[in-house]
């Protein structure tokens, strides 16, 4: 008979639940939820071209000027005209600075003759003499803008090693000459003799 109560007792205890969950007691009211905002830059992605020493893409910090592009890019080169250049202007991210070149010197009237009149001094300048990359020298290579001494320097090396060039569109296999130099040089240069 005892084991006959505690079967039951155990029967019983199987049917109801000893322990009944108790509903949540806290109700979420309110939740924050964490909306990605765009963090500030640190860093910005520039590309300068034209008359620097080495053009190209460079990171600089976020507030940077023009003038930190510049020095990055190694400096201005001689033939740079710093009278269209604002320097101290800010930067932005993928934003791209073009250093001119000045212009050429305007030509000065042989000793003895007038200076030529209004309407002359308008017209276009003569085509410039062509400077044939194959046989220039150091000073005709440096003349040519965005060409300094280490870029001609190379241009002489590469004519050595390789040989000729046989169109102008080589250069851009001397390291330093990119499509931006190569079209600032292309209306002065040329691979054959006239």
């Amino acid at each position: 008979m005892l084991l006959g109560g505690l079967g039951l007792l155990f029967a019983l205890s199987r049917n109801t639940p000893a322990h009944t969950a108790a509903p949540p007691t806290s109700v979420l009211l309110h939740a924050t939820v964490a909306i990605p905002t765009s963090t500030p830059l640190t860093s910005i992605i520039v590309h300068i071209s034209g008359a620097v020493v080495q053009p190209g893409v460079y990171e600089l910090p976020a507030d940077a000027r023009t003038a930190d592009a510049v020095q990055a890019a190694g400096g201005l080169l001689a033939t740079a005209d710093q009278t269209r250049v604002n320097l101290a202007a800010r930067l932005e991210d993928a934003q791209q600075i073009i250093i001119p070149v000045q212009p050429p010197p305007a030509l000065a009237a042989p000793l003895g003759e007038a200076a030529p009149a209004e309407a002359d001094a308008l017209a276009p300048p003569p085509p410039p003499t062509l400077i044939n990359i194959n046989t220039a020298s150091m000073a005709e290579l440096t003349s040519l803008p965005g060409i300094g001494e280490t870029l001609a320097t190379r241009i002489i090396l590469h004519r050595q090693d390789y040989g000729d060039f046989q169109h102008p569109d080589e250069l851009e296999y001397v390291a330093g000459i990119g499509p931006n130099l190569l079209e600032q040089i292309r209306p002065f240069i040329q691979t054959t003799s006239p």
